[in-house]
């Protein structure tokens, strides 16, 4: 009867004490940048990370070594607290290298280069000028009389016009500086007639020669004063007709007279 005793107290505080050492591990998880790796822990083989592991130690400092063969090896001093612990281990980089101080690179002397003087020229003495020989003021010129002859047929001015429904007429301005006679050639196109061709005195209004309707290629106005006048041209009212045209306005100068007298 006491030995059955004795058997189970022992079995009691066995129970007990291996429940106590159980609650005082808490997990530690190693992962490995490559595996698998041998993990080992102040130096015991604890397991294998593939590239996890996850072991049960007691809470407290250790130093942890990760290695694989022909990779360089991960080594830390850890601490395992109560809640445990999950640590990764890089493989190849896991040496930690103390920050060097970065040093000055030496810069190298330089000569002092002296200043660049500018060469100042002496000033030149001013250069003696030739005495000008002096020229007479040119003389003005009277006016040439508007009556003078000119002296023979020359153009006047060349013009190129069109006529339709949108530009039934225009007016060509002219300059006569001398007194003489309008001599007027016309082409245009074989749909084109005119309605007539006026001289039109200084007003604008005011007809000092002029033709009826038709297809004229010419035109002549005699005994014109010098003066300002306008080629007044119109298409022909029946609306079929229309067409482009060019001019020729030739001026033939002649001597004076008393015009309209």
């Amino acid at each position: 009867m006491r030995k059955l005793m004795f058997l189970a107290i022992t079995l009691s505080l066995t129970a007990m004490f291996s429940g106590l050492w159980a609650q005082s591990r808490v997990p530690l998880v190693v992962i490995a940048s490559e595996g698998p790796a041998q993990v080992i822990l102040s130096g015991r083989l604890v397991g294998v990370a593939n590239p996890r592991l996850t072991t049960q130690v007691a809470p407290g400092n250790y130093e942890l070594l990760v290695r694989k063969p022909g990779l360089p090896e991960f080594r830390q001093r850890i601490t395992v607290g109560s809640g445990g612990l999950t640590i990764d281990a890089p493989l190849g980089g896991a040496a930690i290298q103390p920050i060097q101080p970065i040093q000055p690179a030496p810069q190298a002397i330089q000569p002092i280069q002296p200043a660049p003087q500018t060469i100042q020229t002496a000033p030149q003495p001013p250069t003696l000028q030739q005495p000008q020989t002096m020229q007479p003021a040119p003389q003005p010129q009277a006016p040439a009389s508007t009556s003078a002859p000119a002296g023979g047929r020359s153009l006047l001015k060349r013009h190129t016009g069109v006529l339709n429904d949108q530009n039934k007429e225009e007016r060509i301005p002219i300059q006569l500086m001398h007194n003489g006679n309008l001599e007027l050639a016309i082409k245009l196109d074989s749909s084109l007639n005119f309605e007539g061709i006026r001289v039109l005195d200084s007003d604008g209004k005011t007809a000092i020669d002029a033709v009826g309707p038709g297809s004229h290629t010419s035109f002549n106005s005699y005994r014109l004063r010098a003066g300002t006048y306008s080629i007044y041209v119109q298409k022909d009212t029946r609306g079929w007709y229309q067409g482009s045209y060019t001019m020729e306005i030739y001026f033939d100068a002649m001597t004076p007279w008393n015009y309209h007298e």
